[in-house]
């Protein structure tokens, strides 16, 4: 365990940089899958499922949240 804070110091910022934008990527094509899914199951006209295909764009900074729901009297 002592070595790893040596190995990530190790990783160069052309790697890591990589390995973000690799993330992002993927995650937008997650949200789009999903996106357009939920579409499909709504029966959203074609051209309507074909814009949502290209939402979310991996280059520009998108902020999301979301909400927690605890049971009642806890």
């Amino acid at each position: 365990m002592e070595e790893l804070p040596k190995v990530i110091r190790d990783v160069s910022d052309k790697d890591l940089w990589k390995l973000r934008a690799q993330g992002r990527q993927d995650l937008v094509k997650y949200a789009r899958q999903r996106l357009v899914h939920q579409y499909q199951l709504l029966a959203a006209d074609p051209e309507a499922v074909s814009t949502i295909r290209q939402a979310l764009d991996p280059q520009i900074l998108t902020l999301g949240f979301a909400r927690r729901f605890t049971g009642v009297g806890r």
